[in-house]
């Protein structure tokens, strides 16, 4: 999947990093922890 498209669902965009900085970094946390979690999980059980 294309990461722009991912992060343009989420509301992650170049116009809120410049507007509200401090909400696109808690997206952008919020999204590498879901990557993360995801990874995880595959690497546990699979």
């Amino acid at each position: 999947m294309n990461n722009n498209l991912t992060y343009t669902r989420c509301g992650v965009t170049e116009a809120l990093k410049a507007g509200d900085p401090m909400k696109w970094t808690g997206l952008m946390n919020s999204l590498k922890t879901q990557a993360e979690e995801i990874v995880l999980a595959e690497l546990t059980y699979n």
